[in-house]
């Protein structure tokens, strides 16, 4: 390429808010011939603050490099931890395990012990924790809460091969409304402020036993105080009852 049409193509560029590593990619000038080329072209305001602190790539490329940074500072103080108080005894696992689930525990449904996350590595432990009282990986059940538009095929051997539990346990997936595919760096992936109802709370126990994440509540009707009680005790965390 004639350095005519080179110019030509790196102001075009430019024109279009190209900052020079950008352009450089597309064209093999170096950085003080841009600057003599362009000297004449800086970017507007606007331009700037795309490139700058609205360019998905760039906060991407941001967020990946802040990971790393925190990810290694992290090792580095879990190092630390574990000279200073070695490998976790069988009674201190049990014990992290209790509190897990009285954190992040489902309690609503009746004989069962569960626990909804999305942290591979709390559901690991969660998992090890269960094997600390005789109950094997291939005796759990596993229900994934996904996008519609993912792929459960996909998920399911995802999740099986990292929690090392067979497919065979999983049960049918929940599905959201909302698509992952909308979800992006400024709006992130949640629900918009919605309003749900549950018109028999007494039958219907999806309510109680699914959590939502987000701007979203669910109307629960009741006739009596009794039936209000009855409703709390699904789970008495989650509630706080107000007669209209």
């Amino acid at each position: 390429m004639s350095k005519i049409k080179e110019r030509e193509k790196v102001v075009g560029l430019r024109r279009k808010g190209f900052s020079y590593n950008q352009i450089r990619r597309l064209v093999n000038v170096s950085k003080s011939t841009l600057s003599n080329w362009l000297s004449g072209m800086p970017l507007s305001h606007d331009q700037i603050q795309l490139l700058r602190g609205k360019n998905p790539k760039r906060i991407e490329k941001f967020r990946e490099t802040m990971k790393r940074k925190r990810i290694a500072e992290e090792n580095v103080v879990f190092e630390e931890v574990k000279k200073q108080y070695g490998s976790l005894s069988r009674r201190e696992r049990i014990l992290a395990g209790l509190y897990l689930y009285w954190g992040e525990g489902t309690k609503s449904a009746p004989c069962t012990v569960a626990v909804a996350n999305t942290d591979p590595d709390v559901l690991k432990f969660f998992l090890r924790w269960l094997n600390e009282f005789g109950v094997k990986n291939n005796q759990v059940s596993v229900v994934l809460h996904l996008y519609k538009d993912m792929d459960y095929d996909v998920e399911r051997v995802f999740w099986s091969k990292y929690l090392k539990v067979p497919q065979s346990c999983f049960k049918k997936p929940y599905i959201k409304d909302s698509k992952l595919s909308d979800a992006d760096y400024e709006s992130g992936a949640f629900f918009s402020p919605t309003l749900l109802l549950n018109e028999n709370p007494l039958v219907n126990l999806e309510s109680h036993n699914i959590e939502a994440f987000g701007p979203v509540t669910t109307m629960m009707p009741y006739k009596t105080i009794d039936e209000a009680i009855e409703i709390a005790k699904f789970n008495c965390e989650k509630y706080v009852i107000n007669q209209c």
